[in-house]
């Protein structure tokens, strides 16, 4: 290696060792998440739950839900579906709050 190159490599590994992570990114992250879970209905938010957070099967929750099992797999199919949406809602608002503060 050239001293040229040399000095660009520890200039890259310099700059690389200045970037801090300090965790806003997954600040925000979580942010729009609590933003989108708010956001979505609370039909949306019991199915899920279920699902995720109480890992019930599919039988359980739908007597837990009062309904068929073939209800409540639609009702989840259509919560998990309406997840990612909320959420880019959601990160789109804090973009758009940030670009129109500056």
């Amino acid at each position: 290696m050239n001293g040229k190159s040399a000095l660009v490599v520890r200039i890259q590994q310099a700059e690389a060792s200045m970037t801090i992570d300090d965790g806003t990114d997954r600040v925000d992250d979580r942010l729009a998440l609590v933003d989108a879970w708010q956001s979505l209905p609370q039909a949306d938010q019991e199915v899920l739950s279920l699902s995720v957070w109480e890992e019930l099967s599919a039988a359980e929750a739908a007597q837990v839900l009062g309904c068929t099992r073939a209800a409540y797999s639609m009702r989840l199919t259509r919560a998990k579906r309406r997840v990612p949406e909320a959420l880019a809602a959601h990160r789109h608002d804090d973009r758009t709050a940030v670009a129109l503060a500056h």
